[in-house]
């Protein structure tokens, strides 16, 4: 209701007819769904191999968003999932973990891990010096989602004292509903705890830098883009054990 998307109609058709004004000699798909399945057909009619990133927990997800029956639809995608993967050429995925989960799964593709590279305004090439504040500040970079796990960040936050501040940049259908918990429910200040909805990249950039320490909560991750873009800026990371995470952010070393 609060994240409308338009669903494309005739996606086999519209397809084809791109295939053949194209003429690709490979195809990447980025979703195992609706668009994703409408190439996997073109693609097999015409003899194309199709390549397909496997960007996430798709099972996770519809436990999140299935409004009933969670555990069958977690069934239910995954099981599509599966097959769609076993029709493709070859799987990029985007950490070990998720290709070790589908190497699991006896899916015979080729399966190779290929984490996503930093757009050039994370990489600061100088390092400016972090300034001492009278206020710590802690830093997430999030969609603004029920796997993000953002509630937990904001409980952290209300243990800690005045001297710390939490910034959350980003986007999506909760914005109004984690405000309302942390200002209302909570009792958070809001100096305490700052939203900013919908920053620019160089903005999210520039945050990078400032930050104190970056924290991150969510579980359901298959690489953990944000904590790298955070490192990148020199600011560490604290973030909650989870896959894709877990091999960005190495205990005790980084």
């Amino acid at each position: 209701r609060n994240n409308p998307i338009g669903v494309p109609v005739f996606m086999t058709w519209q397809v084809g007819n791109i295939m053949e004004q194209f003429k690709p000699d490979v195809v990447h798909t980025h979703h195992p769904f609706l668009l994703g399945a409408a190439v996997q057909k073109v693609c097999a009619q015409k003899k194309i191999p199709l390549v397909f990133t496997h960007h996430s927990q798709y099972g996770t997800y519809a436990t999140h968003y299935a409004p009933f029956f969670k555990q069958f639809a977690k069934y239910c995608i995954e099981k599509k999932v599966k097959q769609f993967c076993k029709r493709v050429s070859a799987i990029i995925a985007p950490s070990k973990t998720i290709q070790k989960e589908l190497i699991k799964q006896d899916i015979k593709v080729p399966v190779v891990s290929l984490p996503s590279g930093l757009l050039s305004c994370f990489m600061h090439a100088q390092q400016p010096k972090k300034i001492e504040k009278k206020k710590f500040q802690l830093l997430t970079v999030s969609r603004f989602v029920t796997e993000k796990n953002i509630p937990f960040l904001l409980r952290v936050i209300n243990k800690l004292d005045d001297s710390y501040t939490l910034t959350l940049l980003g986007f999506g259908a909760h914005y109004e509903a984690l405000k309302l918990y942390a200002y209302n429910t909570l009792k958070i200040s809001p100096k305490k705890v700052i939203f900013k909805n919908r920053p620019t990249k160089q903005e999210i950039a520039d945050w990078y830098v400032k930050a104190n320490l970056f924290i991150f909560a969510s579980t359901s991750e298959t690489q953990g883009l944000v904590c790298a873009e955070s490192m990148a800026a020199g600011t560490p990371v604290v973030a909650v054990n989870g896959p894709g995470v877990n091999e960005c952010v190495q205990n005790g070393e980084n």
